[in-house]
């Protein structure tokens, strides 16, 4: 009995140290992430990988609504990014005009305003060289002329000599918030949660093909695209 009541005694504490030491390895998962990022900054590679949320045109009074439910959609599923100290992070970037605006929108706290200062502030330059890239890297020359947005992801390194690794993720059908908020959903769990598919900085093929395949049935076909390698059947 006096064993019984000693071990109750001390429970909370075993907990505790369970707790703390059971957490040691948390910093070696890859963690949901998410940032405004700054024109000259939007190229940093000190993660395994890295995307964007890709617009192919400012907004306009008829385009508002759509580019303010793709932000919610952003805030709403991935929590913010923090420093990078094990180097195994995946960030999904914002491009916004400068680096005042970024370090503002990084560190307010939600509210209407917040969407509504992204979108206006809204940086097309690097949309058009991340959307540039892809053409580069894919061969096609018609990507970028949807109404988007398009998530575009990329590893670190370059993959096969001078391709860089990557993929499209096209929010072009989706018309709801709801829709919107389930892609990006499906973008935390299967994509920048999913440490098969990140290996040694690049991206595993044959986790990448079973993910094309889960948003093809999920969110139809060609919703999911990758370049810069070429998927063997």
């Amino acid at each position: 009995m006096k064993l019984w009541l000693l071990i109750m005694r001390f429970l909370p504490v075993f907990s505790l140290l369970m707790l703390l030491f059971g957490c040691a390895n948390f910093d070696q998962a890859i963690h949901k992430t998410r940032e405004f990022t700054a024109p000259e900054n939007a190229f940093d590679k000190n993660w395994p990988g890295y995307g964007f949320v890709i617009f192919p045109q400012k907004y306009t009074n008829a385009a508002l609504s759509r580019h303010l439910m793709f932000c919610e959609a952003f805030l709403a599923a991935l929590v913010p990014s923090r420093p990078n100290t094990s180097g195994s992070e995946i960030v999904l970037r914002w491009p916004v005009d400068s680096k005042a605006d970024a370090a503002r929108l990084n560190h307010a706290r939600y509210s209407p305003k917040l969407c509504e200062l992204a979108v206006e502030h809204y940086d097309l330059s690097v949309a058009q060289e991340v959307i540039n890239l892809v053409r580069q890297q894919s061969g096609n020359e018609d990507f970028g002329f949807g109404k988007g947005p398009y998530l575009i992801a990329f590893s670190s390194i370059m993959h096969s000599g001078s391709s860089r690794l990557g993929f499209v993720l096209d929010f072009s059908r989706a018309t709801l918030p709801d829709h919107a908020n389930r892609m990006m959903r499906a973008w935390k769990r299967r994509i920048e949660q999913n440490p098969k598919l990140w290996k040694d900085r690049t991206i595993d093929i044959e986790v990448l093909k079973r993910e094309i395949a889960f948003f093809a049935d999920a969110f139809g076909s060609g919703v999911l695209t990758v370049f810069g390698v070429k998927l063997s059947a």
